[in-house]
């Protein structure tokens, strides 16, 4: 389970505003991202309704009346000492990120629950975990904790659903141990789903741009393998207490392993994604495009290189600071971001960025190009410090040609704009 939360926050953004030099005009901090209220209403509306579910569906499921042995509440102890140290080793490993992050894997806590416990422990159980984590790690509102684990609760009562598919209606009966095996496999599956649907459909209501982080993680494949992985551990960690006791501690070198997967593809992401910008750094938007650029070959579609550079901006940092510059950078990426959609964008280096564009015409391409040109010369305070421009070269491609002399073609047209006052998209001509 991960975050409802976006690695792209922007508070940093805001806070690099309101550093401005005197002579700027006043700046205007955006909404506080940080409470309940900053959400949009459909997107607190559906927390609401999830939160309320949560605390309500396992009561309703587990009937009436609702007892509690000392067995139990020791399962209970055990899952949260094991949660416990499970983060703290997640923090120890993860201690110089302070970057919004996965969880540490505290699904397979809400999966062993699952397994070893009635339905209705999975709210305590639960609460206390995110608790834990809330108090190890304030970086995060609590509403958007209390989100994440009413999402766990929801996703974990439907496991607990699919383990009572179990021969003789739970895991530990009598039946074969393939069957035993389909079941547990299938209600992780089914955890899974539930668990990123919740999310998916949060993302979609709050909006991509304000779940930048979010939005790509449940884009990424490997995610899903990774997610998988943590909860089968958890619900071998629940058949183990149950069948071979202190056996569980073996686990442990496991459990270390899953912290490192877990944190490895946040970690990959951090290094191919430039900080100030939230693009795609060269060399990997040059091995990403490179790839695409082979794949659209074979498919004999046409695609496009877009160069942009900021105009005269030197002299806009000498102005506004390097801070103010750096939020101009920022403000430019987005609208990148914003208007090439599925195409990469990478920062080339200082103030240029590139753009491959897929399945686009010349024309296309070029009036793309424009539209970005418009809207950043539209830029205007609080947003930034100050207006700016950017000049535009555009390559349009057809046929097999490397990617390193489309770029070029594309720097080139981008120095006759220069050449030609600036504030203006030139092309390399007709496709390469």
């Amino acid at each position: 389970m991960f975050e409802l939360d976006d690695g792209m926050d922007a508070r940093p953004t805001a806070m690099l505003r309101s550093l401005g030099q005197p002579a700027d005009p006043p700046t205007t901090r955006g909404p506080d991202r940080s409470t309940f209220s900053s959400a949009a209403r459909p997107a607190q509306i559906w927390l609401l309704l999830v939160g309320a579910a949560a605390l309500v569906l396992p009561w309703v499921l587990a009937g009436v009346p609702v007892r509690i042995t000392g067995s139990e509440l020791l399962v209970v102890l055990f899952i949260l000492l094991a949660s416990i140290a499970n983060l703290e080793f997640g923090l120890l490993l993860d201690r110089q990120n302070r970057e919004q992050r996965p969880h540490k894997g505290l699904s397979a806590w809400g999966m062993c629950t699952a397994v070893l416990l009635p339905a209705w422990y999975l709210i305590p159980v639960v609460l206390l975990i995110y608790l834990h984590a809330w108090l190890r790690d304030r970086t995060l509102p609590a509403w958007k904790w209390f989100g994440s684990g009413a999402g766990m609760i929801l996703a974990a009562l439907t496991a607990d659903r699919v383990l009572h598919l179990a021969p003789g209606g739970e895991v530990f009966g009598t039946g074969p141990d393939w069957q035993i095996a389909v079941v547990v496999a299938l209600a992780c599956l089914v955890f899974m789903v539930v668990e990123s649907t919740l999310l998916m459909v949060f993302v979609l209501i709050q909006g991509t741009r304000n779940e930048h982080w979010l939005s790509g993680t449940l884009a990424d494949p490997l995610f899903y393998a990774t997610e998988f992985g943590v909860l089968t551990l958890g619900a071998v960690t629940g058949l183990l207490a149950v069948n071979a006791g202190w056996v569980c501690l073996l686990l442990a070198p496991a459990y270390l392993l899953m912290q490192q997967a877990v944190l490895h593809r946040p970690l990959q992401q951090r290094a191919d994604v430039d900080e100030k910008t939230g693009v795609l750094q060269f060399p990997s938007w040059e091995r990403a495009a490179t790839a695409e650029v082979q794949r659209v070959e074979d498919e004999h579609s046409p695609w496009a290189v877009l160069f942009a550079d900021l105009d005269h901006f030197h002299l806009y940092n000498e102005q506004h600071g390097h801070l103010g510059g750096d939020v101009a950078l920022a403000e430019a990426a987005r609208v990148l971001r914003d208007e090439c959609g599925t195409g990469l964008v990478g920062r080339f280096g200082g103030e240029e960025f590139c753009v491959l564009l897929i399945g686009v015409s010349a024309e296309a391409a070029f009036d793309r190009a424009e539209r970005i040109r418009d809207r950043i010369g539209g830029l205007l305070p609080p947003t930034v410090p100050a207006a700016f421009t950017i000049s535009m070269g555009v390559a349009p491609v057809r046929g097999r040609r490397s990617l390193t002399r489309a770029l070029a073609a594309a720097d080139g047209a981008l120095y006759r704009a220069k050449l030609d006052g600036r504030n203006l998209t030139r092309t390399a001509g007709p496709m390469l």
